[in-house]
């Protein structure tokens, strides 16, 4: 009868002639293969407690808060699992423990919320937070603005700019006024003789 060795980790066998049984009796680690762990367990050297909870694929260690909450479903205090993906598929990577009410994540902050003049935020993966452009007023970019003015068309603010206007030649023009013709500026005198004669009609 043919007897088939299974070579995987290099295991070392006993032969049991009666039964012609080959009983694995050592073994070398396969460290190329996956290991489950169901029960207690010690380790020889220093493995930190992520390296633990990350390695141990089927110890509370699920895809995504779905999968934990259906194999974990009543769940107590202390209780502790790693959560590969968030709810929309994004890698998240986090080991959580049950504080009695509700999951919570590893680390110092476990949800960013948007708060007056802001949107955005989340509760896990990367999260984002923008000015709200809708309740914060944002002035136009400054850059080459100089000297101009804030002004809006009811949509959308921008810098305006004063109509800069020149006084005709002022020399040799003392005494006089500034006029127009509805066109053009220029320097008017007064009549003394014209502006006496009204001043006296006027009683």
């Amino acid at each position: 009868m043919s007897t088939t060795f299974d070579n995987a980790g290099k295991p070392t066998y006993m032969y049991d002639s009666v039964g012609d049984v080959w009983f694995a009796v050592g073994a070398k680690i396969d460290t190329s293969s996956a290991y489950e762990f169901t029960g207690a367990n010690s380790f020889t050297n220093t493995v930190s407690f992520d390296d633990y909870v990350t390695a141990t694929h089927g110890w509370n260690n699920f895809l995504n808060p779905a999968a934990r909450d259906a194999a974990l479903a009543t769940p107590v205090r202390g209780t502790i699992c790693f959560v590969r993906q968030d709810a929309g598929g994004s890698a998240l990577n986090q080991i959580q423990s049950y504080d009695g009410s509700a999951w919570v994540g590893s680390g110092d902050i476990f949800g960013v919320t948007a708060g007056t003049g802001l949107t955005g935020g989340g509760t896990s993966g990367t999260v984002t937070v923008s000015l709200d452009t809708t309740s914060v007023y944002v002035v136009p970019s400054q850059s080459g603005a100089s000297g101009k003015y804030l002004t809006s068309n009811g949509s959308v603010a921008s810098w305006g700019t004063v109509a800069q206007y020149s006084l005709p030649n002022q020399s040799g023009n003392g005494g006089k006024f500034l006029t127009t013709d509805g066109t053009s500026e220029s320097w008017g005198t007064i009549d003394a003789a014209d502006t006496i004669m009204s001043v006296m009609g006027a009683y």
